[in-house]
């Protein structure tokens, strides 16, 4: 687990720090080889921020599933555990804040499909805003002039990727449109290009079953609903797609 294993390691480096700084430079004093610049350098780094670095490691980690920290209790284990006077085991240690965790990201997966549910409506009842059956949202921006697509299409197109606070999280606009099968695209892709033709862009608010489901991926939590503006820029054959992927790989 990842908290787990950075505050093992941050308690690794302090407990190796106060055992052996004074007693090492000790034994080797004045010494002049590469060894002795080497610990002298050690000597010198200020420890006051070394230690504040570990702590910010340590917190930028655990903002992650936004544990309420007890600042005194955290302290105490530490130093505890520092000095091998633990009242816990290291696999009571782990068993607890796994438990923490499993239930932390269960509420949150709820909470977050509860509020996307909201946003959804919230977006369709927009006017010009369509909603499938599928309760994909939807707007054709631009409904294109050329071929359409079918569930074996190879596609090129430009995507930009918002989370529902309105956060761009991906845009290929800044650079090359990518390519794809379409029935190996996001369901929600499948379907919203389907609706527009060659050279078409759509607005898609997609529920989280059709995009990335109970899993975080690529900036979007679990179960969140994501706005996606696709701009289907060329229906490919299957020899121009394979170029694309060689042209992609270099």
């Amino acid at each position: 687990m990842k908290i787990v294993g950075i505050a093992a390691m941050g308690l690794a480096i302090l407990f190796a720090g106060c055992k052996g700084n004074g007693s090492q430079r000790a034994e080797l004093g004045a010494d002049t080889t590469a060894l002795g610049k080497l610990e002298r350098e050690l000597a010198a780094l200020p420890m006051d921020s070394i230690s504040y670095a570990l702590g910010y490691v340590q917190g930028s980690q655990l903002r992650e599933v936004e544990i309420k920290i007890s600042e005194k209790p955290m302290l105490h284990g530490m130093r505890d555990a520092m000095t091998g006077k633990a009242t816990m085991t290291d696999e009571q240690a782990s068993e607890l804040l796994r438990r923490y965790v499993q239930l932390y990201s269960r509420v949150k997966s709820e909470r977050n499909l509860r509020r996307s549910e909201v946003w959804l409506d919230s977006v369709a009842s927009v006017e010009g805003m369509e909603r499938s059956g599928s309760g994909l949202v939807y707007k054709v921006v631009e409904q294109g002039v050329g071929g359409s697509v079918n569930d074996s299409s190879y596609v090129q197109v430009h995507i930009a990727m918002h989370d529902m606070s309105g956060k761009v999280l991906n845009d290929t606009r800044e650079g090359e449109p990518i390519s794809f099968r379409i029935d190996r695209g996001l369901r929600c892709w499948k379907e919203g290009l389907k609706y527009i033709q060659e050279g078409g862009k759509i607005d898609l608010y997609s529920p989280s079953a059709l995009a990335y489901g109970p899993y975080p991926a690529n900036g979007v939590e679990p179960n969140s609903a994501v706005r996606f503006e696709i701009e289907l820029v060329k229906i490919l054959t299957e020899e121009e797609y394979e170029a694309a992927m060689r042209q992609a790989s270099r």
